[in-house]
């Protein structure tokens, strides 16, 4: 099943839309894992074919996308902490510490006029407001573990696992 989603992400820079890879991301381990791609390519590639539901991955799915940063920030929704419980349930050893709590704001990234609310390791926040900027142009490594429907809308959670300022 995750066959055709791979093959997207491993488009072209210029199919995806993305800038030069300035960030100076290791190509070793699970970093090298996160492909080039885009927030909306994702979600209309994963859209459910109906408005009810929650889909999710046992792995998730990295990608490696640039977003502008909008300089807000809330506590992280109740759809989102929901989508990251049930991701750590399914994927998470009982012996290591919850990844739930990794993960208590979410940010407003814009993406070609799209808002995403994504949620932020907590570890990596107060770099985050001294590195940034509102309207800054900023690579994210993020992870998309599922969609939700609240109220009939469809909702995509990916994490935010690091970020580099473009």
């Amino acid at each position: 099943m995750l066959t055709p989603i791979l093959g997207f992400l491993l488009g072209s820079s210029a199919a995806t839309g993305q800038v030069a890879d300035v960030c100076a991301w290791t190509q070793e381990g699970s970093w090298a894992d996160y492909q080039p791609g885009t927030l909306q390519k994702i979600e209309q590639e994963l859209a459910p074919p109906k408005p009810e539901g929650v889909g999710q991955t046992p792995t998730g799915l990295p990608v490696k996308v640039t977003v502008n940063y909008s300089g807000e920030s809330r506590p992280v929704s109740e759809v989102n902490r929901d989508a990251i419980a049930t991701f750590a349930q399914a994927k998470q050893p009982p012996s290591q510490p919850n990844i739930t709590e990794l993960f208590t704001k979410e940010f407003r990234f814009t993406e070609a006029g799209k808002d995403y609310w994504l949620p932020l390791q907590k570890q990596m926040i107060p770099f985050l407001n001294k590195e940034l900027s509102k309207g800054d142009s900023v690579q994210l490594l993020a992870l998309w573990i599922g969609y939700a429907h609240p109220q009939g809308e469809v909702n995509h959670t990916f994490l935010v696992n690091e970020f580099c300022k473009l």
